[in-house]
């Protein structure tokens, strides 16, 4: 089943929090920039000096193209950013997808949900903590209104575009954390589905909120 986010605010940042309450487990990305290390002091001169920060965070943005239907993992990828505990940007990997299909154990309001073999990342700046190999699902499902506020502050409202589900094992919770959609979705002129398939094209992801590093 797809959880449904509630939004309230944490330290003035949106936070995702999954039906029934309990623990946050998604930060809003759209307010989060810059690269964040701790200082240190080098021992022989003084000087500050910087050293490498554990990730805490993960999102992504990626692309998938559909082609007669199905994903096609031609042109399809992801870039993850790896976020710290204060959720300041650390790093990005750019993850390639060696293998994507229909994944047929979707929420029942999905409209599309894939399962996406990922490559090892690779990172795009240093430092930046491993991206091991993994599957990931991947779906696209009607808009839900409570991305209403994320995308007021990515100036996203005029988009006519799905919202974007993650799972992140097989058999997990269906997580809803971003928007994802065609060029002519994103611009506000694209007609999304009402039921299953998406029509083919090439669908921009991007994710709005953090997902805590397992």
């Amino acid at each position: 089943m797809r959880r449904t986010p509630s939004m309230t605010a944490v330290a003035f940042l949106p936070m995702l929090v999954a039906c029934g309450g309990g623990e946050p487990r998604f930060s809003d990305a759209g307010t989060l920039d810059g690269y964040t290390t701790n200082p240190t002091t080098d021992s022989d001169s003084g000087a500050p000096t910087s050293t490498e920060v554990a990730p805490a965070w993960w999102s992504f943005d990626g692309v998938v193209n559909v082609t007669y239907g199905a994903p096609d993992v031609a042109g399809s990828s992801l870039v993850v950013s790896l976020w710290d505990a204060d959720t300041a940007l650390v790093c990005q990997l750019d993850v390639a997808v060696s293998a994507m299909a229909d994944a047929t154990d979707g929420p029942p309001d999905a409209l599309a949900f894939w399962r996406a073999d990922l490559d090892d990342g690779v990172p795009t700046s240093e430092p930046c903590s491993a991206w091991p190999s993994r599957a990931l699902w991947i779906g696209l499902a009607p808009y839900d209104p409570a991305l209403d506020a994320a995308a007021f502050e990515h100036d996203w409202t005029a988009a006519t575009a799905y919202s974007l589900l993650v799972r992140e094992f097989d058999g997990g919770t269906v997580w809803t954390v971003g928007l994802g959609g065609t060029a002519d979705q994103w611009s506000g002129t694209g007609v999304p589905v009402a039921a299953p398939p998406v029509e083919d094209g090439e669908y921009e992801l991007h994710a709005v909120y953090l997902l805590p590093l397992p």
